[in-house]
């Protein structure tokens, strides 16, 4: 019976740490979800994420161990989308820090382990390496994935044929870039906002003005 009654204030005080978390009463939440990091009645893996997602969400947050709890996460986790989130979001850490190759690293381990491409934070996790790939100069590489992000995800295609169109520049394949250029003079893809889209465009159609003159 004492045991039955441990699980059930453990147990409330998960769906409580949740529900501060929902508030964005992260720095509560971090120190009940701390104290069930080690408790068996849960996935280790679940609350070492919820654990660096309230610590990423702290002003004060130290880096370091926000990406130690998102390692713990990727790892352990049962659940494959809390390890995708995981070293998805172990990736966005290392990419506000300019950390290129540590993020490429991180997108890269959510493409490897993915069971979908349908999948939102695959999807951005193949974009955000791109990315990654590319802050690091490698241009060639970084196309492949790009292209991929555009066959793969109308939501963010036109931001990955922008992106292409300087890696394609940027390694002199300046009839490539061109031909991705013209592809913006056709209209958006749905999902895409109208007005953001008419940004690309804009600089596809002076990228157009000058890789015309110059070749």
């Amino acid at each position: 019976m004492i045991a039955e009654n441990k699980i059930f204030t453990t147990l409330k005080d998960y769906e409580y740490a949740l529900e501060l978390e929902r508030r964005s009463s992260f720095e509560e939440a971090y120190k009940i979800f701390l104290t069930l990091l080690h408790n068996d009645d849960y996935d280790y893996g679940d609350i070492a994420f919820h654990c660096g997602w309230c610590l990423e969400n702290l002003v004060q947050g130290n880096t370091n161990e926000i990406i130690s709890y998102y390692i713990k996460a990727g790892k352990n986790a049962s659940d494959i989308k809390c390890r995708y989130n995981a070293f998805f979001r172990m990736g966005w850490v290392y990419l506000q820090l300019k950390d290129y190759r540590k993020s490429a690293e991180a997108f890269k381990k959510v493409i490897d382990i993915s069971d979908s491409l349908g999948n939102d934070i695959v999807q951005n996790a193949m974009y955000w390496y791109a990315l990654s790939l590319e802050s690091l100069g490698y241009y060639l590489e970084a196309i492949k994935w790009y292209r991929i992000v555009t066959d793969t995800c109308p939501s963010l295609n036109p931001e990955s044929r922008r992106r292409e169109i300087s890696c394609l520049i940027n390694v002199g394949l300046y009839k490539d870039a061109l031909k991705v250029c013209y592809s913006f003079l056709n209209p958006p893809p749905g999902p895409f906002s109208g007005e953001r889209y008419l940004e690309l465009k804009k600089f596809a159609e002076k990228e157009i003005k000058i890789l015309e003159l110059s070749l």
